[in-house]
């Protein structure tokens, strides 16, 4: 199981930010796609956050393929609930018995799976400004993330069939909080989510992990009981972040 800290950045990469352009120039385009600049490119990259914040509520299913060193590739299934900006809820394993949960709630998150048999908690009370760069990647909020990341952004198709990726370099002179050296993310025009997203960590390309959603779903409004997870309701270690 990741640490907390680990899947935090995981979650940062799962909801990519909209900076401002500034692509690596070894980013090059896939068959069939055209590379997106300038002004057409942020007015995309806009409409994309638009999108998703004006259906702020969002289920959908995970299947997760990490590459562990020993144990080979790793295949999971889950679930994902998405309610923008404070809830964020990840679990994997069977619906009726999740073995695997995380949560974002409002200024916690919290991470727990079936060998443990505590909670971990992380308390983003007296971090406001970690807690916001955490909440801007859900809510595609450029201004919090613009400095982060070099951008390039391609289509293929049009009209409603057009697929769009979009790929995260990491910059290097800045503090960067996301451990992570590429980040790619695909989707579909007029979808309420990503369809896939890459993690590429600085360890390399044979380190990387791809999540794929579907069945995407949106809904109206979740309830409380939406986000109960019995994995999250045991005894908890929390610990206090700050900026």
């Amino acid at each position: 199981m990741r640490s907390v800290l680990s899947i935090i950045s995981c979650v940062l990469a799962i909801v990519l930010a909209v900076p401002a352009l500034s692509a690596e120039p070894d980013v090059s385009a896939e068959e069939g796609e055209k590379r997106i600049t300038g002004e057409a490119a942020d007015t995309v990259l806009s409409s994309l956050q638009a999108n998703f914040l004006k259906r702020p509520c969002v289920r959908a299913e995970i299947v997760s393929i990490t590459n562990d060193p020993l144990l080979g590739a790793e295949k999971e299934r889950g679930e994902m609930l998405l309610q923008i900006p404070q809830r964020f809820l990840r679990r994997f394993g069977p619906k009726d018995k999740p073995v695997k949960a995380w949560l974002l709630d409002g200024e916690a998150v919290r991470e727990s799976n079936t060998a443990q048999k505590t909670v971990n908690e992380l308390d983003f009370t007296k971090a406001p400004k970690k807690l916001a760069l955490l909440r801007a990647a859900i809510t595609m909020d450029a201004d919090v993330l613009k400095d982060y990341f070099h951008l390039a952004l391609f289509k293929k198709g049009e009209g409603e069939n057009a697929a769009w990726r979009l790929v995260l370099s990491r910059r290097e002179d800045v503090k960067n909080p996301i451990d992570y050296k590429r980040i790619q993310a695909r989707w579909g025009e007029g979808a309420p989510f990503f369809s896939e997203i890459v993690r590429v960590p600085k360890t390399g390309e044979e380190d990387r992990a791809v999540e794929t959603f579907s069945k995407l779903q949106v809904v109206e409004k979740f309830t409380d009981a939406d986000f109960k997870e019995p994995l999250l309701e045991r005894k908890m270690v929390s610990k206090a972040i700050k900026d």
